[in-house]
């Protein structure tokens, strides 16, 4: 489903074509380009993501063309099935909020694949709650164009500062410092203020309007995210299943060493007595002493058969390096 094909470009914001062109023009001029738009819930980030998009890319598409709650391996996969100079679009919210490392893992991926894929002089828009959000590293020197969306059809578009002697290129630092020195409360502004007040930014380069997505691609975008949720969820479910499995196994394992300690390497400690502490019947008690005592004698006949293969030239080297350590005669140097 080409997003193009629902709206006339006529009537879309002219700075929004024109960052899509100037886009276009650095693409085809052998660059690639990462664009981070951040934003509230419900605010239409998504949207400006993927009109952008299809902006950037005439044959952007909702199914080929967008990674919704993705893996790594997803990610790798869609990115180099499009062409060169294409678009391709990373919504990771969901996830990032179910694995607090997920962002971390995905930006390292990131970094490994632009390195070695630089070639194939793609546009990357990643869909983020927070700027911050990304690591200092990826967003200082992967990010080039970041786009704040403050409500449904407006954002702000700031411009990553190239100065190579600065540690901080989007002076987020600077813009904490201001927050609090400023007296009015931020909170309490409206969109148009607040705006105002992000144009006197060092990074600020201009303001994005946007419409919303018609009623046929929202549905069937909604419809594709929901059946993203759902793999998304399952697969939660099965990794949350084998990790309590793996637990439940480990943690039977140690109960039967211990139990094998008790009755055959502790002692005293009877059946009897064992089953009353443990609430396990005398039958299984027996079994699992059984069990871990064919498990011992397999590891002792291991150690012995170890010990007799390397273990008196490695015992008699051991002795002879301990004894010239303390200046005993040995008769090695006899």
């Amino acid at each position: 489903m080409r997003v193009l094909n629902y709206y006339d470009k006529s009537r879309l914001d002219p700075d929004l074509k024109k960052l899509a062109l100037t886009i276009r023009r650095r693409l085809r001029k052998d660059k690639d380009l990462v664009i981070g738009i951040s934003g509230g819930e419900g605010t239409g980030k998504t949207t400006l993501g993927i009109i952008l998009g299809a902006l950037i890319d005439p044959k952007f598409d909702l199914e080929r063309s967008i990674s919704l709650i993705p893996n790594e391996q997803e990610i790798k996969e869609e990115f180099n099935k499009l062409g060169r100079y294409q678009c391709y679009m990373i919504d990771e919210a969901i996830r990032s909020l179910y694995k607090m490392n997920f962002m971390s893992n995905l930006q390292q991926m990131l970094i490994q694949m632009w390195a070695t894929e630089r070639y194939q002089n793609k546009a990357t828009i990643m869909i983020i709650p927070r700027f911050k959000d990304l690591t200092e590293y990826f967003r200082n020197h992967r990010v080039k164009l970041w786009i704040h969306v403050f409500d449904r059809g407006r954002a702000v578009l700031y411009l990553r500062d190239d100065n190579p002697y600065l540690d901080d290129p989007w002076h987020l630092k600077d813009i904490d410092k201001k927050f609090k020195k400023a007296k009015d409360n931020y909170v309490d502004m409206d969109v148009d203020q607040k705006i105002e007040r992000e144009s006197k930014r060092m990074n600020y380069f201009d303001n994005i309007f946007f419409p919303d997505l018609p009623e046929e691609l929202k549905k069937k975008y909604f419809e594709l995210r929901q059946e993203s949720r759902e793999i998304f969820f399952q697969e939660l479910k099965e990794q949350e299943e084998t990790q309590i499995s793996k637990t439940a196994r480990q943690l039977r394992q140690t109960r039967d060493r211990l139990i094998h300690y008790l009755m055959k390497i502790k002692k005293p400690l009877n059946y009897e007595g064992l089953e009353e502490i443990t609430t396990i019947s005398k039958p299984t008690l027996m079994k699992i002493v059984k069990s871990q005592q064919k498990i011992v004698d397999k590891e002792n006949l291991a150690r012995e058969k170890l010990i007799g293969e390397t273990g008196v030239d490695k015992h008699l080297a051991e002795a002879i390096e301990i004894q010239r350590k303390r200046n005993i005669p040995t008769f090695a140097r006899v």
